[in-house]
């Protein structure tokens, strides 16, 4: 996840665009959503990548946005506040495959 180890509030009202990469194991970016959301977790847009993961965003702050949610099937979803991302144009999340639960305890021999 691309968190700064501190808090930190950027303006970015001034920015135009947003855009970054994101990583996914498999290369599978076909499966890869990437939502931008305002208040509220109110949905604004929804963009896919291209093959290589990457992906840009027009902002229109007449429409609040806050934050990307970054989800596929198959792996843990990441959640970016844009106040705390210190450059909107180099944005870079990596997707961590969903363990498999076993729900049978192992058997003992």
């Amino acid at each position: 996840m691309n968190t700064a180890k501190y808090a930190i509030d950027v303006n970015h009202s001034g920015e135009k665009m947003l855009s970054g990469v994101v990583v996914v194991p498999d290369g599978n970016y076909e499966q890869v959503t990437i939502q931008l959301l305002g208040s509220g977790d109110a949905g604004i847009l929804t963009v896919k990548p291209d093959r290589n993961g990457k992906f840009t965003i027009e902002l229109d702050w007449s429409k609040q946005p806050a934050s990307l949610w970054i989800y596929a099937y198959g792996y843990v979803s990441e959640k970016l506040w844009l106040h705390n991302q210190p450059d909107l144009k180099k944005l870079k999340v990596s997707l961590v495959k969903v363990k498999p639960t076993n729900s049978l305890p192992p058997k003992t021999e």
